[in-house]
């Protein structure tokens, strides 16, 4: 059986979280923002990308600042991989979710 590492990106997902929003600064900082489906986008990421939006939102509402690298410390994942995570710059995988859902299970 093949187990993907942390490392692992979904190759389907050919544009990143935050180039759905119309607005792709707002990541995960606004709650009001509007969705679309970009050129070479599809609706199924778009969905994927609205449930990350939300989970961040909810992460940096519960968390205090700065808590990012000790919620990434307890799942072995980078700071890179979790800066590029909460900003919509990257998917956040398996792991980095579980970091997220954690965090927000123990707050």
């Amino acid at each position: 059986m093949i187990r993907p590492g942390a490392n692992h990106i979904d190759r389907r997902r050919r544009l990143r979280p935050r180039d759905y929003l119309s607005d792709p600064h707002a990541f995960g900082r606004q709650a009001e923002v509007i969705f679309r489906v970009p050129p070479g986008g599809d609706e199924v990421s778009a969905a994927v990308a609205r449930v990350q939006h939300q989970l961040v939102l909810d992460w940096r509402a519960a968390r205090p600042r700065r808590m990012g690298s000790r919620d990434a410390r307890v799942f072995q994942i980078s700071s890179s991989t979790w800066s590029s995570s909460v900003l919509g710059e990257r998917w956040m995988g398996e792991t980095v979710m579980a970091a997220v859902l954690h965090a927000l299970s123990h707050r």
